[in-house]
């Protein structure tokens, strides 16, 4: 797994990643992260895909932004429906998996991976969000965004004040 990706979560939430990942490995299922924490402004170019016109600006959710040309994602039209701030990889608390299945990196895998997945995370105080959203299976966030969300505007203001680390000093409370 990418170091980077790693050292860009929550402190906490981090631990929960190594404890699952830990736990998925002694069970034969070699985890890849591909995605944790997104910038406000890499949150916005992702939104933007597939809204608004290509390499032109585009304002969403308060940052201006060039909007990504679509040619760039050619097997997709919108990527996300989350906007800056609405999305708990804004706050270094959540994290996308991919495998490698046979000496082979690929985003499917068998049931009883993403079972065991989901399973070990809700162990390690994680959310399986699979429930309300069957198609990211690969997706794995703390209960902490539960949190963030009823206060977002509260955890914006802090972000602007002090970046991630007042943000997470406030969750640590």
């Amino acid at each position: 797994m990418p170091n980077h990706l790693l050292k860009s979560l929550h402190p906490r939430f981090k631990e929960i990643i190594l404890s699952i990942n830990a736990e998925l490995i002694e069970n034969g299922i070699h985890p890849e992260i591909v995605a944790g924490l997104r910038t406000p402004h890499e949150q916005a170019r992702l939104y933007s895909v597939g809204r608004g016109n290509p390499e032109k600006l585009y304002t969403v959710g308060g940052i201006t932004i060039t909007t990504p040309a679509l040619y760039q994602y050619p097997e997709w039209n919108v990527l996300t429906g989350n906007q800056p701030f609405k999305s708990p990889h804004n706050w270094g608390i959540a994290v996308d998996y991919a495998w490698v299945i046979d000496g082979v990196f690929t985003f499917t895998a068998p049931r009883n991976v993403w079972k065991k997945l989901h399973e070990v995370a809700q162990k390690y105080g994680a959310e399986d969000i699979t429930r309300s959203i069957s198609w990211d299976k690969n997706h794995i966030q703390w209960k902490e965004w539960t949190t963030i969300r009823k206060n977002l505007n509260h955890y914006k203001e802090l972000y602007f004040e002090g970046g991630y680390e007042a943000v997470w000093t406030e969750l640590d409370r």
